[in-house]
């Protein structure tokens, strides 16, 4: 059976993560829930992480991370 999505509105979605321990991305009006990651994977994003701030270290550019809510 096909599940029904219901829009939301992006202040909606931030109250909702709040209460939430589940992770989920928010795309065009949309949450969708997401697997957590591996160790393995959460070692390697740090790797690629500390490489890419250190190649950016005083320039313009900030590096986040992917629990960082942006709004694009």
């Amino acid at each position: 059976m096909a599940e029904i999505l219901q829009e939301i509105s992006g202040q909606d979605c931030l109250t909702g993560k709040l209460s939430s321990n589940v992770k989920h991305e928010f795309v065009a009006g949309f949450m969708y829930g997401m697997v957590d990651g591996r160790s393995s994977h959460h070692a390697i994003a740090t790797d690629v992480l500390i490489s890419i701030g250190t190649q950016l270290k005083g320039k313009s550019c900030q590096l986040v991370n992917s629990d960082t809510k942006i709004r694009i």
